[in-house]
């Protein structure tokens, strides 16, 4: 995707670990006494060691925080990985909404897709929606395909003033 409101800052030139660099970190944590590994970007279902990196990582919490434009191919072999659970978001139940905020037409059919095959799956689903001047006053509408989908969990927050995102002043309201 390419979400104006993305807090990472947008596309970076930067050196990607290798798998053994990350196998060692995950290995690391293990050693210090932490308990749960968030696999975020980014996108982090691009990396193509993902289930591998899940799949080493059975000791931890594990979550895939995700676009879920991949999960209809990935599911299956992230539920076999034993990822504990997947977060997508999902900007609006209405298509062009979504795809407009996240800058992709037809993002929203594979994201909608992706989420009920990982539900079909059986794997543990919560969804975040970044709210906005764009879907604020939709949210109640997305909610509700939310529960149509079947999800028993969503959850929502405005912008993270970081990244692509600037904000005003700390002490003037941020318009979102």
């Amino acid at each position: 995707n390419n979400c104006s409101f993305c807090y990472t800052g947008g596309p970076q030139e930067v050196t990607e670990l290798t798998t053994a660099d990350w196998l060692k970190i995950i290995e690391k944590l293990w050693d210090n006494g932490i308990p749960q590994i968030v696999f975020t970007g980014g996108e982090p279902t691009l990396r193509t060691d993902l289930v591998e990196l899940i799949e080493n990582s059975k000791e931890f919490v594990t979550g895939v925080v995700t676009n879920g434009r991949t999960l209809s191919s990935l599911a299956e072999k992230l539920d076999k990985a034993e990822l504990d659970y997947v977060q997508v978001s999902i900007e609006s139940h209405l298509p062009d909404i979504h795809d407009r905020m996240v800058g992709v037409e037809g993002a929203w059919g594979q994201t909608r897709d992706g989420i009920r095959t990982a539900l079909a799956q059986g794997m543990s689903v919560i969804t975040n929606t970044t709210l906005t001047r764009h879907n604020l006053n939709l949210f109640p509408d997305t909610i509700n395909f939310g529960a149509d989908l079947g999800l028993q969990m969503m959850a929502c927050n405005t912008l993270i003033c970081s990244g692509r995102v600037t904000c005003r002043d700390k002490d003037q309201q941020v318009s979102i």
